[in-house]
């Protein structure tokens, strides 16, 4: 099959797999799920990548039953997660009891090693991880594999939790269906040429940070040095900075680049309607807006990106 859009298979994937009929579980199953945003915000983030059989978290920042619930509502089963991959230590992108449930499930932890030591090998679930040998440490700019058929590039990004990082998430080309290619940039504050670019091109897919709009940023009840750290190079990135970014992305994706979800909005400093209105402004039709959709902290973003198939 030629060109499987968003509407075909969210349609698919918005109840259970076990209510959909057999035909299209076979069809969910044969296609690249991509990424489904669970959570994102400053209070928890976590998503899911991969397919119905065989899938992972970015980040564990939700708690447990929350995290199955949403799991459950866009189509992962609990069971199909096999590993996590940290991005980072702040405490909303893990929680402990999330390090424990992934130990008693065997699923593999992913991080940078410094993160270990930021955490505390002592910390409950994390702890227990290592002592099953379920750690396993990633370095910037080398590709791992963290489940069958997926491959993850560490992208370090400048944000005051050191180290930090985004991704480049590749699915390999099987029979019927080219390699797909998309990233995860979330907690930057900075894009300008110190990001690698270059690690960036060709992609169907886009997650990246947009979290606040600077004049409601500046005009918020924060104090001083928050609103400072926010806005510096070590923080986050505005609606502006996103738009821009996207654009350089879509432009150097030679055309593929059709969907795009943004990230870790503020809840006192943005809105979705001006994350999404700055995008479209700055992307000046290269994607859909159909095709660009805001993460929720509260609940799954649907659609789900998807990475090119045929």
């Amino acid at each position: 099959m030629h060109g499987v859009g968003f509407a075909t298979i969210s349609s698919l994937i918005a109840g259970s797999k076990q209510a959909l009929s057999v035909h299209d579980r076979l069809r969910l199953d044969s296609f690249m799920i991509g990424l489904q945003i669970l959570a994102s915000g400053s209070a928890a983030n976590c998503s899911v990548v991969g397919d119905v059989n065989s899938s992972l978290l970015i980040d564990i920042g939700l708690g447990v039953h929350e995290m199955q619930n949403r799991l459950a509502a866009t189509g992962f089963e609990s069971s199909s997660i096999k590993a996590a991959v940290l991005t980072h230590t702040h405490t909303d992108h893990w929680k402990p009891a999330s390090l424990n449930w992934l130990a008693k499930n065997g699923a593999r932890l992913w991080c940078h090693a410094a993160h270990v030591d930021q955490i505390s090998p002592t910390t409950k679930g994390l702890e227990s991880l290592l002592n099953q040998g379920l750690v396993s440490f990633f370095q910037d700019g080398t590709p791992f594999r963290p489940i069958p058929s997926w491959t993850f590039t560490p992208i370090r990004v400048s944000h005051d939790a050191e180290p930090t990082f985004g991704f480049r998430i590749e699915r390999e080309a099987s029979s019927g269906r080219k390699k797909g290619a998309m990233a995860y940039l979330a907690d930057l504050g900075t894009a300008t040429d110190s990001l690698p670019w270059d690690m960036l091109h060709d992609l169907d897919g886009l997650a990246l940070e947009s979290n606040h709009d600077p004049d409601m940023l500046e005009s918020s009840n924060r104090p001083h040095h928050l609103i400072r750290r926010i806005r510096g190079n070590n923080g986050h990135l505005s609606n502006q900075q996103c738009g821009e970014a996207a654009a350089r992305l879509v432009r150097q994706s030679s055309g593929r680049l059709k969907s795009m979800v943004l990230l870790h909005l503020s809840r006192e400093c943005n809105t979705a309607q001006l994350a999404k209105d700055t995008s479209i402004k700055a992307l000046k039709g290269l994607v859909d807006p159909k095709h660009l959709h805001v993460a929720d902290q509260n609940a799954p973003t649907k659609p789900a990106i998807f990475t090119q198939s045929c």
